[in-house]
């Protein structure tokens, strides 16, 4: 192949690239949304209660001392979930979430599985700051 026609397919198969990269839909705020809850869901079936309540929208605001009671208050809260009649949670999946224009929250539905098949929907409030989904 002459030198011409190299550059001219090099440029032809870059091209292609770029276009198949800026093809790929963009993540929707309900998608990153749901993800946020469900990360904060992993994070408190892994015991990480800490890192729960650092996710809350309004932790800066709490005074430290009351950061401490609220994490024990989440893990004593969690231990309790886990001993009802449906057992441990053994699957957390996004299901679904509405964008509340008047109350600028996204409503974020999560399908929880227990140990035992029995499945509920739950609803996790989300408000966006600063490009973060934090728990309202």
């Amino acid at each position: 192949m002459n030198r011409p026609k190299l550059h001219v397919a090099l440029l032809a198969l870059l091209l292609a690239g770029f276009i198949a990269v800026g093809c790929r839909p963009a993540v929707s705020r309900e998608e990153q949304a749901m993800q946020a809850a469900v990360d904060i869901y992993h994070d408190l079936l892994q015991g990480r209660y800490d890192n729960v309540v650092a996710q809350r929208a309004d932790y800066d605001h709490f005074p430290k001392a009351f950061r401490g009671e609220l994490t024990e208050a989440v893990a004593q809260s969690h231990h309790r979930m886990e001993h009802t009649d449906h057992g441990r949670i053994s699957v957390v999946k996004p299901g679904h979430a509405n964008f509340d224009s008047v109350g600028q929250q996204m409503m974020v539905f999560l399908i929880i599985e227990y140990a035992d098949s029995v499945a509920e929907e739950i609803l996790v409030p989300m408000v966006e700051r600063d490009g973060q989904w934090l728990l309202k």
